[in-house]
């Protein structure tokens, strides 16, 4: 068969490729770049004969009887046929999204054989469906997700993104969030959960607001719900923000990178960094604890020492950013791997781009000299008013701006990474979403795993200080609070937090630097900018630089990230499980200003969403056990 003689619809070519028996990846391939007519496959439309292979969820008891996602009496019967009558459906809140359907949907295909059936013939297994007998399905795909984790915070994310009956069925006391557009805790929230051990991901789950859909959709006018803000970031459709945020959304990491920028220090050596004296390691618990950047850029910087060149803790920051998976490359979230499935890139930081002709190069930010005198000037001003272009640059990805992206799932992996060290974890397995494919030639499976290469004794001390971001405590006449720790006395109370042993988490706020104005000025300003740029165009000039960095400011997002280690004991050996990352857009309050300023007073709304789905979650307790933190520097 030539597939290239004739014209094909999408439908028709995979139906021809399916025939001649090509490589499920090519068909995975072929699926991504020409898209499905459908969100989902339900059998009526289907190009392929018979029925499609069955998505069950299999994170969780291998023992309990089976649960298959339905998707239509075809699917019904075809799952029904494999597992027999115990199989239990999914309830709506564990369906791990359309956008999780449409990238496993290859593999769930039947292909087109003549009758009878021949299963020594077909990619795919055969079911005997009452009535019919035996017909030819498609492979069936067992996801990683675990239906109760996933169906409890999608139930967190609906309520906290304006869906009053979810919240009721939660649980939840909404008031506090009745000042705001909608009465909704965030526009939109992504969450992923990662299993430490195994690298499977349990929960894949996003939420929106209705004026969030509203606005990716383009929507204007009476086409809008009544109660929403007009936002300069949100007056171009975004159609890429109505799939699975926890996939798609990615977000410059602010904080989220300090433990990056920590363990790069910790791997410089005994000169930047002493593990053996107790005041070193108090100073690192409190710089996590409370996010303290200065700090930090202090010893990355080699202030210490004069700024001299070369600085071994700046050297150390591309090596690290590779050992976390933050180095910008690619991976199938299906198995893990490096090509087929459904490709994602990893997080981005501390690279800078290359033009070329047709393209644009990423390339790690080379280590140079910094002038002493820059640099010392900069560090008087807390490094944030800087003069000279590489330090500049620098100090940009080093507070978690400049070029620096990611999306949950690769915060998630990096995380992980982390966790996997500190539980002296050998192997590092990749983040995945299918557990198996029963193809009927055998089993595909996740990748294998890679060897550690983070420092156990690195990762101990890193997620020592993280977990005391939600404490609070007053020592030598000092007070201090950690970021997270407003986020979970709005759910635990005071005392429970100051006594929970089984967290440890660390917070991001991308930087907005219209923070103080009210959404009708920044508005009113945004358009300005966009009037004067439009002006400056259509006279052929440049526009001064400063002002397309004023246009980048009016298009910023206001993101809240949060990464947080969970432990099933407070027992301080035992190991961490979960690795949980959530980023919100901030919602605005109707006299106009936007929610959650900083990481104090106002919670980290993230962090909240994080703290509330492990309230409502089984196993997990808060635990008032009050015992001594230490002191401030």
């Amino acid at each position: 068969m030539n597939i290239g003689a004739t014209h094909l619809t999408p439908h028709r070519l995979l139906a021809a490729m399916a025939a001649i028996g090509l490589a499920t990846v090519a068909l995975s391939q072929a699926w991504n770049y020409t898209r499905p007519l459908k969100l989902h496959h339900d059998g009526r439309p289907n190009p392929w004969r018979g029925l499609p292979g069955c998505i069950y969820l299999a994170g969780e008891d291998p023992e309990a009887p089976p649960i298959y996602r339905p998707e239509g009496i075809a699917m019904r019967l075809s799952c029904e046929a494999t597992l027999g009558h115990a199989a239990q459906p999914a309830s709506r809140l564990a369906d791990p999204g359309a956008s999780v359907r449409n990238a496993v949907q290859p593999w769930l295909a039947t292909p087109v054989t003549a009758s009878p059936v021949d299963s020594s013939q077909s990619r795919g297994l055969v079911a005997n469906v009452p009535g019919r007998g035996l017909v030819r399905k498609g492979a069936d795909v067992a996801l990683t997700i675990a239906p109760t984790a996933q169906a409890r915070a999608q139930l967190v994310l609906n309520c906290m993104t304006g869906r009053k009956d979810d919240c009721r069925t939660a649980g939840i006391d909404a008031t506090r969030w009745q000042s705001l557009h909608e009465g909704a805790a965030a526009r939109s929230i992504a969450m992923v959960q990662v299993d430490i051990a195994t690298g499977a991901i349990d929960v894949l789950a996003s939420a929106r607001s209705s004026c969030f859909e509203a606005d990716a959709r383009g929507k204007s006018g009476a086409e809008r719900p009544a109660d929403c803000p007009t936002l300069s970031h949100a007056m171009t459709p975004r159609a890429d923000w109505l799939g699975d945020l926890a996939l798609d959304q990615y977000a410059m990491p602010g904080s989220i990178n300090k433990p990056w920028m920590m363990l790069s220090i910790l791997r410089a050596g005994k000169n930047h960094f002493d593990p053996g004296i107790e005041s070193e390691v108090r100073w690192l618990e409190h710089t996590l604890r409370t996010s303290d950047t200065p700090a930090l850029l202090d010893r990355l910087l080699c202030r210490k020492q004069g700024y001299a060149h070369p600085c071994p803790p700046q050297d150390k920051l591309w090596s690290t950013a590779v050992d976390l998976g933050l180095d910008g490359t690619s991976h199938d979230i299906l198995l893990g791997g490096t090509q087929g499935g459904l490709m994602l890139p990893a997080g981005r930081i501390y690279q800078q781009a290359v033009h070329s002709p047709g393209k644009v190069i990423w390339q790690p930010i080379p280590s140079q000299p910094i002038p002493a005198d820059l640099a010392q000037e900069c560090a008087s001003r807390g490094w944030e008013i800087c003069r000279g272009d590489y330090l500049a640059r620098v100090l940009s990805e080093l507070w978690g701006a400049g070029s620096s992206a990611a999306s949950p799932v690769a915060v998630a992996s990096a995380y992980a990474r982390l966790a996997q060290a500190a539980n002296d974890q050998r192997d590092t397995p990749p983040i995945h979403l299918v557990a198996r494919v029963e193809t009927g030639k055998g089993i595909q499976l996740p990748e294998p795993a890679t060897r550690r290469v983070i420092d156990p004794v690195h990762a101990r001390l890193i997620l020592g200080g993280l977990s005391q971001t939600h404490l609070s405590s007053e020592s030598q006449g000092r007070k201090w609070t950690g970021t997270t720790h407003s986020a979970c006395a709005a759910v635990f109370g005071v005392t429970p937090c100051n006594g929970m042993r089984n967290v440890a988490s660390k917070t991001g706020t991308p930087g907005l630097r219209h923070d103080q104005l009210k959404w009708p000025d920044r508005l009113a300003h945004c358009t300005q900018v966009d009037a004067q740029i439009a002006r400056a165009d259509a006279n052929a000039t440049r526009p001064a630089p400063a002002l397309r960095a004023e246009q980048a400011r009016c298009k910023a997002v206001p993101y809240k990230w949060v990464a947080m280690l969970s432990k099933a004991s407070s027992n301080p050996d035992a190991p961490y499980t979960k690795a949980i990352v959530i980023l919100s857009e901030r919602n605005w309050y109707r006299d106009g200003f936007v929610d959650s300023k900083d990481d104090r007073g106002s919670p980290n709304i993230s962090a909240e969403v994080a703290f509330r789905y492990l309230k409502g979650l089984p196993g997990f307790q808060a635990e008032a056990k009050q015992e001594p933190v230490g002191s401030p520097k």
